[in-house]
């Protein structure tokens, strides 16, 4: 787990990376700024491929949706 406080204490950001197996990996980040003061959050996901590459997929807390596909 990572906490920072950047740009003279106006910006906050905690990220957890967790890995479950040697394929799968699971991160999660929030962060929150004093000049937007939303709570942005995402989660994501990576799973490794047994033939090489990966697949990856995040979301985030407005809805965005991003996967990734590398072989």
């Amino acid at each position: 787990a990572i906490i920072q406080a950047l740009t003279g204490f106006n910006t906050f950001s905690a990220s957890y990376l967790q890995r479950f197996t040697d394929q799968l990996e699971v991160a999660y980040r929030a962060s929150w700024s004093l000049k937007v003061p939303n709570l942005a959050m995402e989660v994501g996901a990576k799973w490794n491929l047994l033939g090489g590459g990966f697949v990856k997929a995040k979301l985030d807390n407005i809805g965005r949706l991003g996967v990734a596909l590398a072989s």
